[in-house]
Formats: C-alpha cells, sequence, structure tokens
C-alpha cells in the first residue's frame, strides 16, 4: 500500500518526472503496474456474438449471443497474467492468444498461429489451459447465454426496446455476479472490464447502464466500481476469457463442423456461475422491466 511519505513525495514530483517512474514501474512489473487500480475483484470478459447464424433464419438456427470470462482478486490476476505470458513466449512463441485465429482454416484468418504445425498449436493451448488449471481455484467462472431463437421469441415490444440480444448477456452476466459474490462472502468491489472492440462497446456500454438501473435492488449492483474496455492483444487477462467464450458458446450450441477440441471439462475445475436465458429466465427479466424495478 502507498504510504503517506510516497504521497507527500508524489505531490511535490513535476509530471515529466511522474510519468517517468510510471514508465519505470510499468517496466519492472506491467502487470502488477496494471492491475495496482483495481481495489477488489476484477471481471474479465468477452462477448461472442454468433454471426454463423443469421438472426432471420428459420427457427433451429440458434446461434448465441454469449458473455463470458473469469473473475479473480487483482493480485492474483498479477499471477496469471505473468504464467500466461511465460506460456506465450515458449516456443514456438506468440505474443497473444485468440481463439478464432486458433480454429481459423484460412491462412489469412490464422494471425499468430500461421505456419505452425497442428502438434505446436494443441501444445501451446495445453499450456494457456494449463496455467487456467493451475489458478482456478482462485478463480470463478461468469457466463450469460441467449440464443437467437430465445431472442426472437420475446415480444415485438420488447425486441423494439431491446434491438438485440446484448441486454440479456449483460443482465445475466451482473446476475451471474451476484451469485458468485455472495459464495464469495466478501466485501471487496468488483471491476467489470470487457475487450474493446470497435462499435461493440457502445452496446455494452448502454446495456450495462439500462441493466444496473433495472437491477437496482441486486446487492452486486452497490458493488461495482466500474466499467472499462482494454486491448485483449495486450492484456492476459482477457485471453484467458477469450479462451473460455469460445468453449462456452461451442458446448452450448454445439455448431455442426465444428473443428475446436475443446477443453470445457477441464476448466470446470473454476467454479462456474452461469445464466442460461430460456423461457422462466426470460419471463422474470420482463417482470423486472414491466415492473419497473429499481424506480422506488
Amino acid at each position: 500500500m502507498t504510504d503517506q511519505a510516497t504521497i507527500s513525495d508524489n505531490n511535490h514530483l513535476g509530471f515529466a518526472e511522474l510519468v517517468a517512474r510510471g514508465e519505470s514501474v510499468y517496466r519492472s512489473d506491467p502487470y502488477r503496474y496494471l492491475f495496482s487500480g483495481y481495489p477488489g475483484y476484477v471481471l474479465m470478459l468477452q462477448a461472442f456474438s454468433d454471426e454463423s447464424f443469421h438472426p432471420r433464419k428459420p427457427s433451429g438456427f440458434a446461434g448465441a449471443y454469449v458473455v463470458a470470462g473469469y473473475m479473480a482478486d487483482s493480485a492474483v490476476w498479477v499471477n496469471i497474467s505473468k504464467d500466461w505470458d511465460a506460456a506465450l513466449k515458449e516456443p514456438p512463441a506468440i505474443r497473444y492468444f485468440k481463439a478464432f485465429e486458433y480454429v481459423a482454416e484460412d491462412p489469412e484468418d490464422q494471425g499468430e498461429f500461421r505456419g505452425m504445425s497442428k502438434l505446436n498449436r494443441e501444445r501451446k493451448l495445453e499450456a494457456l489451459v494449463g496455467v487456467l488449471e493451475k489458478h482456478g481455484h482462485l478463480m470463478r467462472w461468469l457466463d450469460s447465454i441467449i440464443t437467437w431463437d430465445a431472442y426472437n421469441s420475446l415480444p415485438d415490444m420488447t425486441r423494439k426496446i431491446f434491438s438485440n440480444p446484448y441486454f440479456f448477456g449483460v443482465a445475466g452476466i451482473l446476475l451471474a455476479a451476484n451469485y458468485a459474490l455472495a459464495e464469495l462472502n466478501s466485501d471487496l468491489p468488483v471491476d467489470f472490464v470487457f475487450d474493446e472492440k470497435v462499435g461493440e462497446d457502445r452496446y455494452v456500454l448502454s446495456n450495462w447502464n439500462v441493466a444496473r438501473h433495472i437491477m437496482a435492488k441486486y446487492p452486486v449492483i452497490r458493488r461495482v466500481n466500474a466499467i472499462s474496455f482494454q486491448d485483449d492483444k495486450i492484456t492476459p487477462a482477457l485471453q484467458c476469457a477469450d479462451l473460455l467464450v469460445w468453449q462456452v458458446r461451442n458446448r452450448y450450441i454445439s455448431p455442426p463442423g465444428d473443428k475446436f477440441k475443446t477443453y470445457y471439462d477441464r476448466l470446470r475445475i473454476v467454479p462456474n456461475h452461469g445464466v442460461r436465458w430460456r423461457d422462466a429466465e426470460l419471463r422474470e427479466a420482463l417482470e423486472w422491466i414491466e415492473s419497473g424495478i429499481g424506480n422506488e
């Protein structure tokens, strides 16, 4: 913890000196620097909007909108990030992990995995899954899933208000976080960090604000410190979430011809809290909206 003397010293530093000191700290321990600003739990999240199933196709094309990620104490994330970074650097080294690049068949889409043998690709994924297995007992796995069929079953008026499934993805994650925090029985705040995707971030943020308003009576809302966005290419914790969101999506809808070798059962070492938006859950959500929860 920063002591009063350090604070006093910093007050006398010029801007250039403060920047130089910050850069020095970042270079010496980048992941500790990254998570030093979070006071409690950090939930690192990826959203997956399944475009392989068009929402206007007939019923049965149950593509899904999925939000998934891991929650851990900020100090735990420092250690996970260091181990993940070390696994990335194991030969053959890659700069970051993206599940889309791992499963891509077109070399133009394979990114960091382009030119890598199947054996080396699998070894790399094994090493990364091993990091999650190592730290899993200190993490919580949260996810929220709604299929396009479930979304399209909603009343027309509801779909006019929520023109895409983002609200349900975000609301489900808040519910899952509420369950996880109750289980942990801790008073620590929680920060929500999403991968920054141009265009998608505004949908996440707008539906986040609506969900927080509608769900104001849930304890998790009082525990939320902030929501932010980071680049997953330079944030190992978001790459952990990227691996998870693909596994969750694949396991739930089992798309035909999918070739992503599943590690779902091994990842279940991490305690899980999830929301599946089926009929009962959707009816409850409609009651939130109609009753104006949070307006009292």
